[in-house]
């Protein structure tokens, strides 16, 4: 699978963009990013496709475990007022300390991660008490398992694992239709 996503790295925004003007997802990105403030860290940034959508004034840390979607990344022109830096890692193990950032984003990354519960505690562990959690999902995945537990268990375990640390949660989950906001 890395091979697969490092030899995609050059063409993946070609191939997503017309899908993701016709299926409303630059909505959903500006919706949900509107939300980011702060220090926000990206996990699973890929291309950097959510860079135009984070509002004036926040700081982005993207990360990914590709080096070759980092490279397209870098290439991206920075909206004016963001900063963002990009940094190779695996979501599953952030090199980061607790409480770290402001604001958490993933957007469509649950569907790829080989345990995306891990993903999920390391996203909780480097949140900010009192911050914020923003995930879009799909709901569906390559894997049949990771299907049933986007579509059954992601919501909950989304509560579950930002309950300390998130004040704010917003999962959208694009396979279910649900919007699942969790206010303190």
């Amino acid at each position: 699978m890395h091979q697969i996503h490092e030899s995609l790295a050059s063409r993946i925004d070609e191939a997503f963009d017309k899908y993701e003007k016709t299926s409303r997802i630059p909505e959903y990105r500006r919706i949900l990013l509107s939300y980011a403030e702060g220090l926000v860290l990206e996990t699973g940034v890929g291309t950097s496709r959510n860079l135009l959508y984070y509002p004036y004034g926040t700081r982005v840390v993207g990360i990914d475990w590709s080096p070759a979607m980092i490279e397209v990344a870098l290439t991206k022109s920075k909206p004016m007022g963001v900063t963002v830096t990009y940094r190779v890692m695996d979501v599953e193990k952030l090199n980061f300390k607790d409480n770290s950032f402001d604001t958490i984003v993933d957007t469509f990354g649950l569907e790829y991660y080989l345990t995306p519960e891990k993903a999920l505690a390391e996203m909780r562990r480097v949140c900010k008490p009192g911050g914020k959690l923003l995930l879009l999902t799909s709901g569906v995945g390559q894997y049949d398992y990771l299907n049933f537990y986007l579509d059954f268990k992601t919501p909950y375990t989304c509560l579950l694992y930002t309950s300390d640390a998130a004040d704010d949660l917003l999962c959208v989950d694009l396979g279910g239709r649900r919007i699942i906001k969790k206010k303190k």
